[in-house]
């Protein structure tokens, strides 16, 4: 599946008024310049009224600890997590002692306050974050698929349901949810709806309405205006331990009239080191090597290269330099549900790489891309999802070291109390023996956290690997460049731009000309950041998730991709020196299969990261059982798959049944990918009826959900008599139009009206007879 990935970060309230800003920046720059500075939890603002004094003195930045406030989070790209980090820097301004909590990690007794019976490893890790009148938390609750509950947060969300078999009891629990969702999707903010009503119905007290964004929408504006409301109440839920007299008025809106967003610290410091030696044979084990680069006596020693895109003279300075894959398990123990990959992930080297559109000269291409993953013994079943680590483009990184004066041969490691530990670990693992743990369901010790990215490793291969520099840049990224801003101008500009009155500003110089986290850092010349602090705020690169267009039982050792490569002109960008060529190209699609904007894909015989997640799509256990796939554009990927399983089962003697297939594009002659193959499988049996959809061809448009419609006496006959299973894979939109076109046969076909059938597609997706897998 194309992955589609979310912005991060929140908008604070600023300055109202140029004026205003200009103070601010003027002011707040002299009071960097004189030596002060902020910790995670202090405050940068100038203007502050005497109410937020009073409000600040009994905030974690006085002196104080701080009322406890949990924030959870369910997150599967990244974005609940940046969010919740966003809320934690606020939360000191209103009194309280934020504590992020992955739901990966929860435990029962952080929502019931119950300690009394649980043993002292919980009792130590837990009663810090309970307030004395009871556990305070907020929710924030991404989605994945069609609205499902993200993985890290399935565990909690059966217990709160209580689909274990037994209901918790949370009545001395306070809190407020936030969703992020999207309304393309089939279940709009399931995740968050439903911890909501569970929560209510366990007992608990919601203090705050919960608030729902909309990532078909400005999802950071939303987060923002729902953030706005929340502190007040919480403030009010916790009054006598804040020292609030009863009956205050506490109706704060959003802190200090003039204040930037809380300056973010990071938590470890970055020590520069010598190159490290050459690998060892103990690091060289095929089935154990992560990393290193390409070198005739690392490959004869049976090592695996990492990619080196041309261009970048850092790349081909760097010496070898491996860790194994133990190494990286033991680095990573605990990782966040993004980072966590950087430590997972197995190369897999690029063994073919081809075009399977019929034209690409109006535009657009598609590229099928064979990885070899047997030698690192990576495995999938058909039709899953590979999750690949794109790297950024040589170039850029060689431009953002050059913006920020960068050394980026420089090697260096991280170091700091809190991820001490996890080094030791890695240190510890090399040469080890033994099973390698999964650090993905790990607990830490309380204050251990693992380094953000495998370390020790080049400041080029960190900005390459691990930042992402191409994407759309959040409010909070840019909030906190303006407290790095040596220019008053610049630094007023910033303030105005992550304002609440600079939306329209942001929109205008950001959003709609699409301007990268690179451009906005050259658009603003004196913001140098220190190299800690960089890696600390810059958003993680994360990984692309493509639906495996393969089957292991045709290709064992080997899994096929179809990437259909994003490359499109960009908007012109307010002062932007290179508007008329500025292109938006997708990292992971322009890193697999090249493009026209200049980058260099990784060459055949590469290495990329990659890593497998298992999929909904699964066919029915007997080859007998009718399917229908609908698949248009690189939605046919797991119908590829399917097809190639149909054969090799077919081969080793197994029967077949009915299978249809609809696929759909804009013209045959274009974009009809995998023609050749498709045919070949219609005429021998594979596909019994092969059915296509051009869009852009004829008079009128023909999409798929026609085609399905004309089809429709032979569909119902198979799926009301001989029970088949329906397969999407495709554009949001489209699986909505599949979707009502099912109903549409119902209602036809089998005598249903309009309701009934529309229940008994619900029936079909409840009973995993029709699967979608979708995207917008």
């Amino acid at each position: 599946m194309q992955a589609m990935f979310e912005a991060i970060g929140i908008s604070p309230t600023v300055a109202i008024g140029a004026a205003l800003v200009a103070l601010v920046g003027i002011l707040a720059t002299l009071s960097l310049k004189s030596g002060s500075s902020s910790s995670a939890s202090g405050l940068d603002s100038v203007g502050a009224d005497p109410k937020a004094r009073a409000r600040r003195s009994s905030s974690a930045s006085d002196g104080g600890d701080g009322v406890p406030l949990m924030i959870f989070f369910g997150s599967e790209t990244g974005t609940a997590e940046e969010y919740s980090k966003n809320l934690a820097l606020e939360a000191p301004r209103h009194g309280f002692k934020p504590h992020v909590v992955d739901l990966e990690h929860f435990v029962p007794e952080m929502l019931t306050g119950e300690l009394e019976d649980c043993d002292d490893e919980t009792k130590a890790r837990v009663a810090p974050m309970v307030a004395e009148s009871g556990p305070l938390a907020v929710f924030l609750m991404a989605t994945c698929g069609e609205g499902d509950v993200t993985n890290n947060a399935r565990n909690f969300v059966t217990w709160i349901t209580g689909d274990d078999g037994e209901k918790p009891t949370t009545s001395k629990l306070r809190y407020t949810v936030f969703g992020l969702g999207n309304t393309g999707y089939e279940h709009y903010n399931e995740a968050a709806k439903i911890t909501q009503a569970a929560l209510e119905g366990a007992g608990a007290s919601i203090v705050v309405k919960m608030g729902l964004g909309d990532d078909d929408g400005d999802l950071e504006s939303d987060f923002a205006d729902w953030q706005k409301t929340i502190w007040a109440p919480l403030r009010r839920a916790v009054a006598a331990e804040l020292g609030l007299e009863e009956g205050t008025d506490d109706a704060e809106e959003d802190g200090p009239a003039c204040a930037l967003p809380v300056k973010s610290v990071a938590p470890f410091k970055v020590v520069e080191v010598p190159p490290p030696a050459g690998v060892t044979a103990a690091d060289t084990e095929r089935d154990d090597l992560v990393g290193g680069r390409a070198d005739e006596a690392h490959a004869a020693s049976g090592g695996i290269a990492a990619a080196s895109p041309a261009g970048g003279g850092w790349l081909d300075s760097e010496p070898m330099r491996c860790l194994t894959r133990r190494q990286l398990m033991a680095m990573g123990r605990g990782a966040d549900p993004v980072r966590v990959r950087w430590f997972q992930a197995v190369p897999a080297r690029v063994s073919a790489r081809r075009e399977v559109r019929g034209k690409t000269s109006l535009g657009g291409s598609t590229a099928h891309v064979e990885l070899d993953v047997g030698a690192a013994g990576l495995t999938y079943g058909t039709a899953d999802d590979a999750a690949v680590l794109p790297e950024n483009p040589a170039e850029a990184v060689d431009a953002m070291c050059a913006h920020l004066g960068l050394d980026a041969a420089q090697w260096f490691t991280l170091e700091g109390d809190a991820i001490a530990p996890a080094i030791a670990r890695a240190e510890a693992a090399r040469g080890a023996g033994g099973a390698i743990e999964d650090p993905a369901h790990a607990t830490l010790k309380p204050g251990e956290r693992p380094p953000p990215f495998p370390v020790p490793c080049t400041v080029g291969r960190a900005l390459q690997r691990y930042c992402d520099l191409g994407g759309l840049p959040s409010k909070a990224l840019a909030g906190q460049m303006a407290h790095w801003a040596e220019k008053e101008d610049e630094r007023a500009r910033l303030a105005r731009l992550v304002s609440t009155e600079g939306r329209s500003e942001w929109d205008e110089f950001v959003r709609t000309p699409r301007r990268s986290v690179l451009e906005l850092f050259q658009a603003f010349p004196s913001v140098r950041p220190p190299l800690a602090e960089l890696l600390h705020v810059l958003p993680p690169l994360k990984p692309r998730e493509y639906t495996i267009a393969s089957s292991p039982l045709a290709h064992p050792g080997s899994m096929h991709l179809a990437v259909s490569v994003l490359n499109e002109p960009k908007p012109p960008a307010p002062g932007s020196a290179d508007a008329p060529g500025r292109r938006l190209a997708g990292v992971c699609s322009t890193f697999l299969a090249g493009g026209t904007s200049g980058a260099t894909p990784a060459p055949e015989g590469a290495v990329v990261r990659v890593y497998v997640r298992k999929s909904t799509f699964k066919m029915p256990e007997s080859t007998e059982t009718p399917i229908v796939m609908v698949g248009p554009g690189t939605g046919l990927a797991p119908m590829r798959a399917f097809c190639q399983e149909r054969q090799a089962r077919a081969a080793a003697g197994e029967a077949l049944g009915e299978a249809l297939l609809f696929f759909g594009c804009r013209r045959e002659e274009e974009d009809y990918i995998y023609r050749d193959e498709l045919e070949a499988w219609a005429a021998s049996g594979v596909i019994s009826h092969l059915h296509l959809a051009f869009s852009r061809q004829g008079a009128e448009k023909v999409y798929v959900q026609h085609r399905l419609r004309e089809q429709g006496a032979k569909v119902w006959a198979l799926l009301s008599e001989q029970g088949a299973h329906v397969y999407v894979c495709g554009a949001t939109a489209m699986g909505k139009d599949v979707t009502a076109a099912l109903a549409g046969i119902a209602a036809d076909h089998g005598g249903m009206s309009a309701a009934e059938a529309t229940a008994y597609v619900a029936k079909l997706e409840k009973d995993h007879r029709l699967v979608q897998e979708l995207w917008s």
